[in-house]
């Protein structure tokens, strides 16, 4: 999630096409064109991940009615929204143990929307043999033996989108989110990856408890959602959970 991970602005890529430049107009078409959730960064083997996680999400009882609202009434309000969330797949090993990134990567002033991404780190996900949630008040571990890539990877993006609802659209919580991430770059910056300095460094560990609560402020929201997404989803496995 992104939230544990610093923001970083995308790099910029420039094709010239042999083609006629648009007007102020068309191009503005164009930006608002791509909004909603995209695929246009998925590779085609990723593409058949992704329409698993789709059918999971849109799949409805005999009354038409969304079986995972939770799910469904997220996915809507991406699809619907002006912003750009673009979605990514990396199968490379990953150096960090998140699951899942959202991350911030520019806004269109003429538009008042915003461009983001959601990325998935399929190595972490596939490998994860269970996870810690703060279920009913307690800190309980849900077993991930049964449960497949495709129902771990919508859980995974139900979580990111739940993040991106709330940056996006809350205020309060984006402020929270902008010191969060401010927090994170100085705690690196004063080379709080480095054991002994943390140790033995009463400021750091400051920094690193303020950081911390942060998170957990984060996240909270985010987490409250997942765990109605593994009921949704994987139904009784959260019951099964254990201490």
């Amino acid at each position: 999630m992104v939230t544990r991970s610093s923001l970083t602005k995308a790099a910029a890529v420039f094709m010239f096409l042999a083609v006629s430049p648009q007007s102020p107009a068309q191009e503005t078409q164009a930006k608002a064109a791509q909004r909603g959730i995209r695929t246009d960064r998925l590779k085609p083997g990723h593409l058949k991940i992704w329409k698993a996680i789709e059918r999971i999400v849109l799949a409805v009882n005999r009354d038409g009615r969304p079986v995972r609202p939770t799910f469904h009434s997220l996915w809507q309000w991406a699809q619907k929204s002006r912003h750009a969330i673009y979605v990514e797949m990396d199968d490379r090993e990953a150096f960090h143990h998140s699951a899942g990134v959202f991350k911030i990567e520019d806004y269109n002033q003429e538009l008042q929307s915003w461009t983001a991404s959601i990325r998935l780190n399929l190595s972490i996900i596939q490998v994860a043999d269970t996870i810690k949630k703060r279920i009913n008040g307690s800190n309980l571990s849900i077993s991930l033996g049964e449960v497949g890539r495709d129902a771990r990877c919508a859980i995974i993006v139900g979580h990111e989108l739940a993040h991106a609802s709330l940056i996006l659209e809350n205020p309060q919580y984006a402020r929270l989110y902008q010191e969060c991430e401010r927090e994170t770059a100085t705690y690196y910056l004063a080379g709080g990856m480095a054991a002994k300095e943390y140790g033995n460094n009463p400021e750091m560990q400051k920094r690193m408890k303020r950081l911390q609560s942060l998170m957990d402020q984060l996240e909270a929201p985010a987490d409250s959602v997942e765990i109605k997404l593994w009921r949704e989803i994987v139904p009784g496995l959260a019951n099964r959970a254990r201490k």
